[in-house]
Protein backbone atom coordinates (compact mmCIF):
# COMPACT_ATOMS: atom_id res chain seq x y z
CA UNK A 1 0.00 0.00 0.00
CA UNK A 2 1.38 3.08 -0.76
CA UNK A 3 1.68 5.66 2.24
CA UNK A 4 -0.11 9.12 1.54
CA UNK A 5 2.27 12.36 1.74
CA UNK A 6 0.39 13.56 5.22
CA UNK A 7 0.55 10.58 7.25
CA UNK A 8 -1.35 12.14 9.46
CA UNK A 9 -4.25 12.31 7.36
CA UNK A 10 -7.25 9.45 7.99
CA UNK A 11 -9.03 10.26 5.11
CA UNK A 12 -6.14 9.68 3.08
CA UNK A 13 -4.99 6.50 4.38
CA UNK A 14 -8.26 5.32 3.86
CA UNK A 15 -7.98 6.10 -0.02
CA UNK A 16 -4.77 4.42 -0.27
CA UNK A 17 -6.65 1.22 1.47
CA UNK A 18 -9.43 1.50 -0.64
CA UNK A 19 -6.82 1.48 -3.40
CA UNK A 20 -4.32 -1.21 -2.59
CA UNK A 21 -7.59 -3.49 -1.35
CA UNK A 22 -9.39 -3.19 -4.56
CA UNK A 23 -6.06 -5.61 -5.99
CA UNK A 24 -6.66 -8.29 -3.64
CA UNK A 25 -7.53 -12.46 -4.54
CA UNK A 26 -10.48 -12.21 -1.86
CA UNK A 27 -11.75 -15.49 -2.29
CA UNK A 28 -7.70 -16.63 -1.73
CA UNK A 29 -6.94 -14.65 0.97
CA UNK A 30 -10.66 -15.30 2.95
CA UNK A 31 -9.80 -18.82 2.47
CA UNK A 32 -6.33 -18.97 3.86
CA UNK A 33 -7.51 -16.85 6.88
CA UNK A 34 -10.68 -19.36 8.11
CA UNK A 35 -7.84 -22.20 7.71
CA UNK A 36 -5.42 -19.38 10.05
CA UNK A 37 -7.84 -18.67 12.56
CA UNK A 38 -9.12 -22.65 12.70
CA UNK A 39 -5.47 -23.48 13.65
CA UNK A 40 -5.08 -20.71 16.82
CA UNK A 41 -5.51 -22.29 19.77
CA UNK A 42 -7.58 -19.20 20.99
CA UNK A 43 -9.87 -19.69 18.52
CA UNK A 44 -10.33 -23.14 19.32
CA UNK A 45 -11.76 -22.65 22.88
CA UNK A 46 -13.40 -19.92 22.03
CA UNK A 47 -17.59 -20.37 22.77
CA UNK A 48 -19.10 -17.26 21.16
CA UNK A 49 -17.32 -15.60 18.61
CA UNK A 50 -18.41 -11.89 17.32
CA UNK A 51 -17.98 -11.68 13.86
CA UNK A 52 -18.77 -9.22 11.06
CA UNK A 53 -20.84 -10.37 7.62
CA UNK A 54 -18.22 -9.06 4.72
CA UNK A 55 -18.95 -5.83 2.69
CA UNK A 56 -16.81 -4.59 0.24
CA UNK A 57 -13.49 -5.33 0.10
CA UNK A 58 -13.32 -7.17 3.49
CA UNK A 59 -12.20 -10.61 3.53
CA UNK A 60 -15.29 -13.03 3.73
CA UNK A 61 -15.34 -15.13 7.05
CA UNK A 62 -18.62 -16.92 6.10
CA UNK A 63 -16.47 -20.28 6.04
CA UNK A 64 -16.22 -20.64 10.18
CA UNK A 65 -20.16 -20.18 10.61
CA UNK A 66 -20.33 -23.75 10.36
CA UNK A 67 -18.02 -24.54 13.19
CA UNK A 68 -19.65 -25.42 16.70
CA UNK A 69 -19.61 -22.34 17.93
CA UNK A 70 -22.15 -19.54 19.00
CA UNK A 71 -21.54 -16.16 16.08
CA UNK A 72 -22.74 -12.85 16.68
CA UNK A 73 -23.00 -10.43 14.01
CA UNK A 74 -23.64 -6.46 14.48
CA UNK A 75 -26.97 -4.50 14.02
CA UNK A 76 -25.56 -0.80 13.02
CA UNK A 77 -28.07 1.93 14.44
CA UNK A 78 -28.24 5.36 13.35
CA UNK A 79 -24.62 7.57 13.51
CA UNK A 80 -23.84 8.18 17.22
CA UNK A 81 -25.49 4.89 18.50
CA UNK A 82 -23.25 1.86 19.48
CA UNK A 83 -23.39 -1.22 17.63
CA UNK A 84 -25.38 -3.98 19.28
CA UNK A 85 -24.36 -7.94 18.03
CA UNK A 86 -26.62 -10.61 17.72
CA UNK A 87 -26.79 -14.06 16.82
CA UNK A 88 -26.41 -15.16 13.76
CA UNK A 89 -29.39 -17.88 12.85
CA UNK A 90 -31.46 -17.72 10.25
CA UNK A 91 -32.19 -15.06 7.82
CA UNK A 92 -30.07 -11.87 7.41
CA UNK A 93 -31.69 -8.46 6.46
CA UNK A 94 -30.12 -5.55 4.34
CA UNK A 95 -28.92 -2.45 6.22
CA UNK A 96 -29.62 0.82 4.47
CA UNK A 97 -25.14 1.28 4.32
CA UNK A 98 -25.42 -1.73 1.89
CA UNK A 99 -24.09 -4.64 4.25
CA UNK A 100 -26.05 -7.89 5.48
CA UNK A 101 -27.03 -7.95 9.49
CA UNK A 102 -28.99 -10.16 11.81
CA UNK A 103 -32.56 -8.73 11.72
CA UNK A 104 -33.70 -7.19 14.92
CA UNK A 105 -35.50 -10.16 16.32
CA UNK A 106 -32.34 -12.29 16.63
CA UNK A 107 -31.28 -12.88 20.04
CA UNK A 108 -28.77 -10.13 21.34
CA UNK A 109 -25.02 -11.15 22.66
CA UNK A 110 -23.84 -9.14 25.07
CA UNK A 111 -20.67 -7.64 25.59
CA UNK A 112 -19.84 -10.13 28.37
CA UNK A 113 -20.87 -13.15 26.72
CA UNK A 114 -18.26 -12.69 23.88
CA UNK A 115 -14.98 -14.76 24.14
CA UNK A 116 -13.13 -13.37 20.58
CA UNK A 117 -13.77 -10.75 18.29
CA UNK A 118 -13.18 -10.36 14.67
CA UNK A 119 -12.70 -6.81 13.79
CA UNK A 120 -12.40 -6.08 10.34
CA UNK A 121 -10.61 -2.66 8.94
CA UNK A 122 -9.41 -0.88 5.87
CA UNK A 123 -5.75 -1.05 7.32
CA UNK A 124 -4.06 -1.90 9.92
CA UNK A 125 -0.40 -1.31 11.84
CA UNK A 126 1.74 -3.78 13.73
CA UNK A 127 0.61 -1.88 17.28
CA UNK A 128 -2.56 -2.73 16.95
CA UNK A 129 -4.20 0.43 15.19
CA UNK A 130 -7.03 -0.13 13.07
CA UNK A 131 -8.18 1.94 10.17
CA UNK A 132 -11.86 1.76 9.83
CA UNK A 133 -14.53 3.83 7.76
CA UNK A 134 -14.34 6.57 10.18
CA UNK A 135 -18.19 5.93 11.50
CA UNK A 136 -16.85 4.89 14.66
CA UNK A 137 -18.73 2.16 15.66
CA UNK A 138 -16.45 -0.55 16.73
CA UNK A 139 -14.16 1.70 18.59
CA UNK A 140 -17.13 2.18 20.91
CA UNK A 141 -18.53 -0.83 20.83
CA UNK A 142 -14.99 -2.82 21.52
CA UNK A 143 -14.26 -0.11 24.31
CA UNK A 144 -17.12 -2.10 26.39
CA UNK A 145 -15.93 -5.31 25.94
CA UNK A 146 -14.68 -7.09 28.81
CA UNK A 147 -10.58 -5.99 29.69
CA UNK A 148 -8.53 -9.08 28.26
CA UNK A 149 -10.80 -10.11 25.23
CA UNK A 150 -8.76 -11.17 22.25
CA UNK A 151 -9.55 -8.15 19.56
CA UNK A 152 -8.74 -9.79 16.58
CA UNK A 153 -8.29 -7.36 13.25
CA UNK A 154 -8.69 -9.68 9.84
CA UNK A 155 -5.83 -8.15 7.86
CA UNK A 156 -4.31 -8.31 4.46
CA UNK A 157 -0.05 -8.21 4.13
CA UNK A 158 -0.58 -5.60 1.92
CA UNK A 159 -2.78 -3.69 4.87
CA UNK A 160 -0.22 -3.46 7.38
CA UNK A 161 1.71 -0.71 8.01
CA UNK A 162 4.42 -0.08 9.99
CA UNK A 163 2.36 2.64 11.67
CA UNK A 164 -0.88 4.71 11.53
CA UNK A 165 -2.28 7.93 12.54
CA UNK A 166 -4.59 7.78 16.11
CA UNK A 167 -7.00 9.74 17.51
CA UNK A 168 -8.06 9.10 21.76
CA UNK A 169 -11.19 6.96 20.80
CA UNK A 170 -9.32 4.49 18.85
CA UNK A 171 -9.47 1.29 20.66
CA UNK A 172 -6.01 -0.73 20.10
CA UNK A 173 -6.78 -4.78 18.87
CA UNK A 174 -4.41 -7.44 20.36
CA UNK A 175 -3.92 -9.26 17.23
CA UNK A 176 -3.85 -9.67 13.61
CA UNK A 177 -5.36 -12.33 11.89
CA UNK A 178 -3.07 -12.52 8.49
CA UNK A 179 -2.75 -15.64 5.83
CA UNK A 180 0.30 -17.45 7.40
CA UNK A 181 -1.56 -16.88 11.14
CA UNK A 182 -2.35 -14.86 14.07
CA UNK A 183 -0.04 -12.56 15.20
CA UNK A 184 0.07 -10.54 18.77
CA UNK A 185 0.33 -7.17 17.89
CA UNK A 186 3.47 -5.09 19.36
CA UNK A 187 3.84 -3.68 22.66
CA UNK A 188 0.90 -5.90 23.94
Amino acid sequence: MRHPTDVSDKQAWRHAARTAGAQLDLASWSAKLVEALRAWPVYQTATTVATYLSFGQEADLDGLLSDAKRFAAPRTGLPGTILRFHELTGVLEPHAFGMQEPPPSAARVAEDEIDLVLVPGLAFDRYGTRLGRGGGYYDAWLARLAPGTPLVGVAHPRLVVARLPTEAHDVTLTHLLLPDGVQQVEGS
